[in-house]
């Protein structure tokens, strides 16, 4: 009951953030609903801090890790570094992945409205 007022409160408060067309933006991928990108956004902030993708995949700590000596390369699993909290919506979110993809009807009014990709 509190989570959904707390959430309720949230989605109030969203559409005055200026963060909000990216909040938007992110739900339209599969597994991003609201609580996830308001998270993922509250704790990354301005997406456009990052240059490239890579230090954005670092600073969530979703890199493999590699290890080695001389000419040999060891790689592993994903490091313990990055932010714990933001680590866990993007792994959770991307589990919806291993689903046969389909745009439902959620998903569609999720698309509507917002900009159509040029490439």
């Amino acid at each position: 009951m509190q989570c959904g007022r707390l959430e309720q409160l949230l989605r109030e408060a969203a559409p005055a953030w200026r963060f909000h067309p990216v909040i938007q933006s992110l739900q339209a991928l599969r597994g991003v609903q609201f609580t996830v990108a308001i998270g993922l956004i509250a704790e990354a902030g301005d997406l456009s801090h990052f240059d490239h993708p890579q230090p954005l995949m670092a600073w969530f700590g979703i890199v493999p890790s590699e290890r080695g000596s001389g000419p040999w390369i060891f790689h592993g699993g994903s490091t313990k570094s990055g932010n714990g909290y933001a680590k866990r919506l993007l792994i959770e979110a991307a589990w919806s992945y291993r689903y046969t993809p389909k745009v439902s009807r959620i998903i569609q009014i999720r698309h509507e409205g917002l900009p159509k990709c040029d490439h």
